[in-house]
């Protein structure tokens, strides 16, 4: 038998944050209140010159070429073929050219993790004003 105060509500929402190399915390906020706190820092781009973890060429062309294995198709002019983009996508993979192949692909599991983080705070949020 299941009780009524036993039932947890449920919400999900999905932020959409611009990249910023400035960005090196989320602080999740009621009212006045802080809730939450996320440490991005070191997160997207570490400046190791390793593209590993999170880092992508958008969020850490420092680290990462844009022909690099890194989930995100670099459809632009740099004489290599990215691994990422599907048959058709990029222009020089037709050609060929050689490819330079990373192991990670982090960054989809850093926006999990963001979205988890959100999803904790809006049951949090629920909760709290019943």
């Amino acid at each position: 038998m299941q009780e009524d105060h036993l039932k947890i509500p449920i919400a999900r929402e999905t932020l959409y944050l611009p990249y910023n190399e400035g960005l090196f915390s989320i602080k999740i906020l009621n009212g006045v209140e802080t809730i939450g706190f996320l440490s991005v820092a070191g997160l997207l781009c570490n400046n190791d010159r390793l593209c590993q973890g999170n880092e992508t060429f958008v969020s850490c062309s420092s680290d990462c070429s844009s022909y690099e294995k890194d989930g995100i198709c670099m459809n632009i002019k740099d004489g290599q073929c990215d691994p990422d983009c599907s048959k058709g996508q990029d222009f020089e993979c037709e050609r060929n050219l050689p490819q330079l192949n990373t192991k990670n692909n982090g960054l989809k599991y850093s926006l999990y993790g963001l979205l988890g983080v959100v999803i904790l705070y809006l049951i949090y949020r629920n909760l709290k004003k019943s």
